[in-house]
């Protein structure tokens, strides 16, 4: 009777392993459940919506980061070209005439430019042959600005190589539209003693073309680059006047990266009235202003009142 119990519990013990087993195949071969599903989907989404701003958030960084090191190694180059030339800085161009010539830009050689046509897009831009372009990379990939937004709607590409996406304060440096010198000229870097950590030389721009004539909001006109950064008054941002202009672009996380004349450059909010282009979603456009708010009362021409001016413009 003993050996036929054991057998009996062996067998008892084959039947319950293989149905057990048969359990096992046939929960696998189910597969998931329409609630299994969904939930997995509910904590992938969940992950998804906490790591994709992170994502964001450091992609914005790392291009804030770049731009800031453009910014700095365009430092040095000023440096280097200001003790080439006497402490003169560069002017906002220069005119080559002759077969091979054209306009030398600050950021660029354009053979036989400017263009006579406004509306010219991909103009011929050599970047090595601007007045800082030897003693930087010379590569048309050097001196941009990522964030800038290049790819964006209503960007009007005037260049086939991107300039970088900065602007020069020619009004200050180059004699661009001076307010107290009857001849424009270039000036020195030793008439800003005691304020170089205050003027800035470039910073983050955008510039607007009255390409569509539009000087009310929503403000339709096209953005390009910026070749110069000017100081406006807020009455004139809603006129064509205000339209047609390079101001200061606070696209990295709502801050604009400023070099200034003693080499440093730091990253500032926007603190005075919003250019109406802000609202296209492009990062903030408005006038650049002094870290600790000082201003200063400038006349900007014979026949024009007298205006509070940020003291970074160095006027």
């Amino acid at each position: 009777m003993s050996v036929v119990h054991s057998k009996n519990t062996s067998a008892h013990r084959l039947f319950a392993g293989a149905t057990q087993a048969s359990a096992t195949q046939a929960s696998a071969e189910r597969g998931f459940t329409l609630i299994e599903i969904l939930i997995s989907m509910a904590v992938m989404s969940l992950l998804l919506g906490i790591l994709l701003p992170a994502l964001g958030r450091a992609r914005e960084v790392g291009r804030g980061a770049s731009c800031a090191a453009s910014l700095h190694q365009a430092g040095l180059a000023l440096t280097c070209y200001l003790d080439d030339n006497d402490g003169t800085f560069f002017p906002y161009f220069q005119d080559i005439p002759g077969s091979g010539g054209g306009r030398r830009w600050w950021f660029g050689f354009e053979k036989g430019g400017p263009a006579m046509n406004p509306n010219q897009r991909n103009r011929p831009l050599d970047k090595s042959a601007g007045f800082l372009g030897k003693y930087m990379g010379g590569s048309w990939r050097d001196f941009v600005c990522a964030a800038f937004p290049f790819e964006a709607s209503g960007f009007f590409r005037k260049f086939a190589n991107p300039a970088g996406g900065y602007g020069y304060n020619t009004e200050a440096l180059a004699g661009f539209g001076s307010p107290t010198e009857p001849v424009v000229r270039a000036r020195k870097i030793q008439e800003f003693v005691g304020r170089t950590s205050d003027v800035f030389a470039l910073a983050d721009g955008i510039h607007f073309d009255r390409l569509t004539l539009s000087s009310s909001p929503p403000m339709n006109q096209g953005f390009n680059e910026p070749a110069y950064i000017q100081w406006q008054r807020d009455s004139a941002m809603t006129t064509n006047s205000g339209v047609n202009g390079g101001y200061g672009h606070f696209r990295h996380a709502g801050r604009a990266n400023v070099l200034y004349l003693d080499g440093h450059a730091s990253g500032q909010r926007l603190a005075g009235t919003a250019h109406p282009y802000s609202s296209k979603g492009l990062g903030a456009v408005g006038n650049l202003s002094d870290e600790l708010g000082r201003k200063k009362s400038v006349s900007r021409g014979p026949t024009s009142p007298l205006a509070n001016i940020d003291i970074v413009y160095g006027l």
